[in-house]
């Protein structure tokens, strides 16, 4: 065996070998096969679109912009100094009580958490509005009292009618919406309408009421309590004359035991169960209540129960859960015949643009030129090496989807510069920090290049 020499003999041996991988058949068809397998990964806009979807309610749980925390340390005679957020990044009912009780022909005060800053709902430009969803004959009349908002507080004024209805429980809702923030923050509470403190019972009573709306969720191994709202005399009971008998009732659903009632007690009776670890979650069963009275009149109530585990409270490194909705978006592929719209021609890669719904919701659309220079040449080389038109879609597909997320990822960028810049606390540079639509196009060119290339195969690069 003869070593091969430096010189001509090398050259013509890389260049046998260079012909061997470019003409032979077998190996084109191989390659085109793993190509193929390689690119039907994440190749739809479905894709993109359940990663968006998942990038925003990352978002939801740590805060657009980042969550800042600050460190404080506990010593006498200190307090933690309120730290605002722009844009706020919680935003809860702080008040005790579930479901929310209202007097009729009083007025309850309480707070919302809002860690915004003081000017959010005065400022001329990104300012913040709160709105609330009230159900039909709600009972009760809401002010929300911008003018009052201070270091995360937003007080909330509720006066209860006089002809409101008594122990139906209802549902309050909170929307805070801010141009600033792809989505809106959702807090609610159930609420119901209670008799003056001055109670005045009927003898006999007329009402009794499971003051909880179907379906009643059961925590399996856990005592629950169960309000059930009453007119009548506190002793009824237990007095010698003409009393009255209560009982309760599963259903006889032999997983559920009755451990205490409390009460009467100014209208209210309170009974606690505990369904044992025989209880299937997802189940239902009726519990009913009954008072029957000593003339035999008999008042009832039912609602239907549902068995449920008790989750673990999710920890969102803020205070709390937060229910939002989520932001929608659209993307959306553009061919030439629609350039004249967007004022494109083949060098134009992409942009986005957030607009609004009939409802004021936000929506993000990511628009990705499809007809762009750097990928119809990526498709031709790729048709004049007999790809397959599986192989073509599946490139496509991922150019649409991975620049839709870099286009998401610009969004959120300038979001978060023009943040900075609206924030007068800070001392800004604003010129420095501005980017130009030429500097924006130069970097989704890159990008597009970028993603092309390693869409190719190894050999692909090295033969170019």
């Amino acid at each position: 065996m003869s070593l091969v020499k430096e010189g001509t003999e090398i050259e013509l041996l890389e260049k046998k070998l260079i012909e061997c991988f470019t003409e032979d058949e077998r190996l084109k068809e191989w390659e085109t096969k793993l190509s193929d397998l390689r690119s039907e990964d994440d190749d739809s806009i479905k894709a993109v679109n359940k990663l968006l979807t998942q990038l925003i309610e990352v978002g939801q749980n740590i805060g657009i912009g980042g969550l800042q925390q600050k460190q404080n340390i506990a010593g006498t005679g200190t307090t933690n100094e309120f730290s605002p957020q722009d844009p706020p990044t919680i935003f809860k009912i702080k008040s005790i009580g579930d479901p929310l009780e209202f007097i009729k022909n009083e007025t309850k005060t309480f707070n919302i958490e809002l860690n915004g800053p003081n000017s959010l709902f005065t400022r001329p430009k990104n300012r913040g509005v709160v709105k609330c969803i009230l159900p039909d004959d709600p009972g009760i009349e809401v002010s929300i009292q911008y003018e009052k908002f201070s270091d995360g507080k937003l007080p909330v004024k509720v006066f209860c009618k006089s002809d409101a209805t008594e122990y139906d429980v209802k549902e309050i809702k909170f929307i805070f919406a801010i141009d600033s923030l792809l989505y809106d923050f959702v807090d609610k509470r159930k609420y119901l309408i209670i008799p003056p403190l001055k109670y005045i019972p009927k003898d006999p009573p007329t009402t009794l009421s499971i003051l909880k709306n179907s379906p009643i969720k059961i925590k399996i191994g856990k005592n629950n309590a169960i309000p059930i709202g009453f007119d009548g005399p506190d002793d009824i009971l237990v007095r010698t004359t003409n009393p009255a008998y209560f009982s309760a009732s599963f259903n006889n659903h032999e997983s559920v035991r009755l451990i205490r009632r409390l009460g009467p007690a100014s209208g209210r009776i309170q009974i606690t169960i505990n369904p044992d670890s025989t209880a299937k979650e997802g189940d239902t069963f009726e519990l009913s209540v009954s008072l029957t009275l000593s003339d035999g009149t008999r008042l009832s109530d039912k609602k239907t129960c549902e068995f449920v585990f008790e989750k673990e409270i999710e920890k969102t490194g803020h205070g709390g859960i937060i229910e939002s909705s989520k932001p929608n978006f659209s993307i959306k592929g553009i061919h030439q015949s629609d350039w004249a719209v967007l004022g494109w021609d083949k060098f134009n890669v992409g942009t986005h643009e957030l607009k609004s719904d009939s409802d004021k919701k936000d929506i993000l659309f990511i628009y990705v030129n499809l007809d762009s220079q750097y990928l119809l040449e990526e498709i031709e080389r790729r048709k004049n090496l007999n790809y397959s038109a599986s192989n073509i879609s599946n490139i496509e597909n991922k150019y649409l989807a991975y620049l839709a997320y870099h286009l998401y990822l610009q969004y959120e960028s300038e979001k978060a510069e023009y943040n900075q810049t609206v924030d007068s606390s800070k001392d800004v540079d604003k010129e420095e920090n501005i980017v130009t639509k030429e500097q924006t196009e130069l970097e989704l060119e890159r990008v597009a290049k970028t993603l092309i290339l390693s869409f190719r195969s190894l050999k692909d690069l090295e033969s170019n």
